[in-house]
Formats: structure tokens, sequence, C-alpha cells
């Protein structure tokens, strides 16, 4: 039985998510089907890497991960349709050629091969039929190379690489989850490398917003720490507010900033304000 994944930003209220599915199962009866999500928001590619991120290292090999998520990044909106499908550490991904790969994975794609669109003025979703088809082939044994022709591979910005010296680490949220909770690209080995379990303060775009510890669940806070930090079972910082919404805490126009300052005494310890 062929596993493929599914993270689109086609939503659940239109008609996009039930036609694609009506024709995948209708080329491979019997095909498990898992929705990582589709209800990325709109041209939001980090949120699409974010979520794939953080579930596709527990599929079983040969699984087929599809992403439909375009950028809105001027410089690669005409590889939005350039689809492409390729083979990364025994499973199979197919998506636009719009940079979010990089992002996704720790290592670029060797080889990449261009899936074949219909014309894109031939009815409003014309990539469904082509992506179904390619799946079709992927899951009797065919090649990526024997499906498209190779091209080259679009570059994006990496995800985990937030800015590092010997004493700080600044990095991003990069994604909200369901309960608002902020999922930053700051990982614990970099912390852990950085830190070399020296005292620290953890801040949130305000100073008012930070903590001193590292907590194992999301339960409770202190007078001296208002935000709870953990790592995530992706090994990715997060940070949260014990039963509220950083999200919603945190006004629109904020920057997102996480700031890691590391110290060599509890007495150095003072938190800096991020602007």
């Amino acid at each position: 039985m062929v596993t493929i994944s599914l993270t689109t930003d086609w939503g659940t209220s239109g008609f996009y998510t039930g036609l694609f599915k009506a024709k995948l199962v209708q080329k491979l009866p019997g095909a498990q089907i898992v929705d990582i999500s589709h209800e990325i928001p709109p041209f939001k590619i980090d949120d699409a890497v974010y979520a794939l991120r953080n579930a596709y290292p527990y599929f079983a090999p040969k699984t087929i991960h599809v992403v439909a998520v375009a950028s809105e990044d001027r410089r690669v909106r005409d590889k939005n349709r350039e689809f492409i499908c390729f083979q990364y550490n025994y499973q199979y991904f197919i998506g636009p050629n719009n940079g979010l790969w990089e992002m996704l994975l720790d290592d670029v794609p060797e080889h990449v091969y261009k899936i074949h669109l219909p014309n894109r003025y031939v009815g409003s979703f014309p990539e469904s039929d082509a992506i179904v088809d390619t799946i079709g082939k992927l899951s009797m044994g065919v090649h990526p190379e024997k499906i498209g022709e190779e091209v080259e591979f679009c570059r994006g910005s990496k995800i985990g690489a937030p800015m590092i010296t010997a004493d700080d680490i600044v990095g991003n949220i990069m994604y909200f989850d369901t309960y608002g909770n902020g999922i930053t690209n700051i990982r614990q080995e970099d912390f852990e490398r950085v830190g070399r379990n020296r005292p620290f303060f953890i801040t949130v775009t305000k100073k008012t917003l930070r903590t001193d510890v590292i907590s194992e669940n999301y339960e409770g806070t202190t007078p001296d720490n208002t935000i709870i930090a953990l790592f995530n079972v992706s090994g990715f910082l997060e940070v949260a507010m014990s039963y509220y919404s950083l999200k919603s805490y945190l006004p629109p126009s904020d920057s997102k900033k996480v700031l890691i300052q590391f110290f060599n005494s509890e007495e150095e310890k003072h938190p800096f304000e991020l602007r």
C-alpha cells in the first residue's frame, strides 16, 4: 500500500482538496492518504515547511509527500507552476520548484525532475492530474528520472540558520501552532553547543517576555519567567504562555525575534530588550 502525505493551502471548505483526493483514490484505490495540513495560509511557504518538516521524518520509506503552496516572492513566482519530483532519504517529494525544498531539507537534493503540466489556462486546477499521474508512477516503482527532464534546483532560504555568536543566538518565530505557541528556527543542538551549560535568558521581542529556564512541558511560569521555553519533538525551540496564546499576545507588527543570551555567571545576567 502506498502512503501519500498532503501539505497544501487549498483549505477544507472549498472543492480543491476533495477533487484532488477523488482523483487520487480513483487512480490508486486503497492508497493511504495522510493530511499534514490543508490550512496553510496562502503563499506562506514557511508554514508549509514547518508543518511537513515536523512530520516527514516519521514516515516509512517510499512515502510520497506532496506540497502545494505557492511563494509570493517575486524572484521565484515563475517557478510556482514548475512542479518537480525527486527522491530524498528513501522518500519521494512532489511540489513547486520555488525554493521551499532547501528550507525543508538539511541537504540540497542532487537531482530534481520537472513534471509536465497541461496548459495553465485549461481549467483552474491543472496541476491535479499531473501530480496524481506522477504519484501513480512513483507508486509503481518508476524512478523520478524516468518521469521528466532534469532541471536546475531553485535555491531558497534555508531554515535553521539563526544568527549565532559566541554568547548569543538571535532567531525568529517561524510558525505558530494551533495553540498559538511559537516555533522558532533555533535548534537544540545549537543551544547546547553555544550555551555550554551556562546561565541564559531567552527573550521574545520585549524585555518583559522572558525566561531563564528550559521547561519539560507547558505547565506554569514563575514571577521571574513570563514565558515557557522548551524543545519540541523535532528539536526546535518553542516559546509559549501557560494556558494562553502567545500569538494573540504579540501585536501583529512585532518582529517575532527571539534572543538567547548566555552568561558566564548568574551575576552577569540581565535581559536585553529586542527591537
